[in-house]
C-alpha cells in the first residue's frame, strides 16, 4: 500500500525557500497559517476537500498513481493532475520544490556533501549537510515528527518505542552512538521472527536539508535532537540496500510505497527486535479490544501503533473523515486509553506532529507516568483522543512488538 503523504511537510518545503529561516509549525494555528501561505487553502480543503475540489492529499495520491516512472519536470507538467496540483499552490514555481517528494523527477535531486549546487533551470531541492553530534540523553516520545516522505509507520513506531519503552530505546540509541558522535553504528533486526538480521553498518551524521538549512525529512519537535533524522536515514539505507553512500530523494520516497514500505509491527521489529503482533479488523472484528489487550493502568505496555483504512477500501465506505479529524492510510502511535463522560477513548499521537483539534480536549492525567509526572495535553503536538466508536470504524490494524523486560 501507499501510506498517506504529509501535506504539512510538503507545504513547509514549498514555502521555506521563499521565507528564509521559516520555522516548522509549532501549533495547529501555525499549520493553518502555513496551509494558507502554501496552498491558498484551509486545513479542511487540504485533508478532506472543499467546494467540489478534491482534498489536496488525495490529489497528491493521484499524481503519484499517474507518474510512476521518472520524467523531467517539464514533461510531468503536461499531466493534468500535476497541473491541477500546480494550480493549488500559491506560487506555481513552488512545484519544483515539492514534486520530487511525490513522484520521480529526473532533473531534480540533492546536492552531494561538500559540492556546490549545479547551475540549472530548476532550484536545488536540498543538499546533504552535517547535522552535529547525536544526543540521546533527552529522548522523548514528543520528539519525532514526520517529514516529506510517506513513512508514518516508521515515525509512529519511533514515538511508540520512546513512549512505551523509553529506557530500552535510549540505551539502544546510546549503544549505536558508542563509536563516535559523527556516526551511528546500526545493528537492525529481521522484520519477523526467524528472519536473518541484516549486517550492521555505519550511518554518517548527514541528512538532506533545504537551501536555508531547514529539515526536509524526519526531525525532532524541538529541532535540537537529531535521532529521528538519523534513524530514518538508517532505515532508508536498509530498505534500499545502501550499505554506503547518500540516499537519493527517490530512495527516501520509496520507503513510503510498496514494495519499499513495511507495516508498523515490522518497523518496530527491525528497530528493536522483540515478538511482533499484528491484529487486523474486519466486519465482525473490532480493533478497540486489541488496544485494551495491550494496556495496563490505561497505558500501553509495549510499543503499539494503529493505522487507518484506505479511503477507497469498501470497509471505509460511509466514513465522514472530516468529522473524525483522521487521515486515511495513516499510522498513529497508540499511547493508551481514557474515559470521558462515560465513553471510552483511545489516545493517539499523529506522527505529523499536529492534528486538527477534536473533543475531548484538556489533560490526560493517566499519561503523567510517561510524561515526567505532567499530564499529557490533548490537542497538542498531535496528541488526540478518539472515541471507541470512531476507532472501530476507521482503523484497520493494531500492530506492535512485545519486548523483554528492562
Amino acid at each position: 500500500m501507499r501510506w498517506a503523504f504529509n501535506p504539512i511537510a510538503l507545504a513547509q518545503v514549498a514555502v521555506s525557500g521563499s521565507e528564509k529561516g521559516r520555522p516548522w509549525p509549532d501549533s495547529w494555528a501555525a499549520v493553518e497559517e502555513l496551509f494558507r501561505k502554501a496552498y491558498k487553502s484551509d486545513a479542511h480543503a487540504v485533508f478532506y476537500g472543499s467546494g467540489g475540489a478534491p482534498a489536496l492529499i488525495d490529489l497528491l495520491d493521484r499524481v503519484a498513481d499517474l507518474a510512476p516512472k521518472a520524467a523531467t519536470l517539464d514533461a510531468l507538467r503536461k499531466i493534468p493532475a500535476v497541473r491541477e496540483l500546480e494550480d493549488r499552490l500559491a506560487n506555481p514555481d513552488w512545484l519544483a520544490r515539492l514534486l520530487a517528494f511525490v513522484v520521480p523527477v529526473s532533473d531534480l535531486g540533492f546536492t552531494p556533501p561538500g559540492a556546490e549546487p549545479a547551475v540549472t533551470e530548476h532550484p536545488s531541492i536540498g543538499s546533504y549537510e552535517q547535522i552535529g553530534a547525536l544526543e540521546v540523553g533527552d529522548v522523548s516520545w514528543r520528539d519525532p515528527e514526520q517529514g516529506s516522505t510517506a513513512d508514518c509507520y516508521l515515525i509512529a513506531t519511533m514515538i511508540s518505542l520512546a513512549w512505551a519503552r523509553p529506557r530500552t530505546w535510549r540505551q539502544h540509541l546510546a549503544k549505536a552512538a558508542e563509536l563516535g558522535k559523527d556516526k551511528l553504528h546500526v545493528a537492525f533486526n529481521g522484520d519477523d521472527i526467524g528472519e536473518a538480521d541484516p549486517p550492521a553498518f555505519d550511518v554518517p551524521a548527514r541528512v538532506p536539508l533545504d537551501a536555508d538549512h531547514n529539515w526536509i525529512y524526519a526531525h525532532s519537535a524541538d529541532h535540537d535532537e537529531t535521532w529521528p533524522a538519523m534513524i530514518e536515514r538508517a532505515f532508508v539505507m536498509l530498505r534500499r540496500n545502501l550499505p554506503a553512500g547518500e540516499p537519493t530523494v527517490d530512495d527516501y520516497r520509496k520507503i513510503g510505497e510498496t514494495p519499499g514500505s513495511v507495516f508498523p509491527h515490522q518497523a518496530a521489529r527491525i528497530l528493536l527486535g522483540g515478538t511482533p503482533f499484528a491484529h487486523r479488523a474486519g466486519p465482525a472484528v473490532m480493533p478497540f479490544p486489541f488496544v485494551v489487550e495491550r494496556c495496563e493502568d490505561s497505558l500501553t505496555t509495549s510499543p503499539t501503533m494503529a493505522w487507518t483504512w484506505e479511503k477507497g477500501d469498501e470497509h471505509a465506505a460511509g466514513i465522514d473523515w472530516a468529522s473524525t479529524t483522521l487521515t486515511p492510510a495513516h499510522a498513529y502511535a497508540v499511547l493508551g486509553l481514557m474515559t470521558d463522560s462515560g465513553s471510552n477513548f483511545v489516545v493517539l499521537r499523529n506522527p505529523y506532529g499536529h492534528n486538527p483539534p477534536v473533543p475531548p480536549g484538556g489533560n490526560w492525567t493517566e499519561g503523567s507516568a510517561r510524561n515526567g509526572g505532567t499530564p499529557v495535553q490533548l490537542n497538542d503536538r498531535g496528541v488526540i483522543a478518539i472515541s471507541e466508536q470512531t476507532f472501530n470504524a476507521c482503523f484497520k490494524g493494531v500492530d506492535g512488538v512485545v519486548l523483554a523486560a528492562d
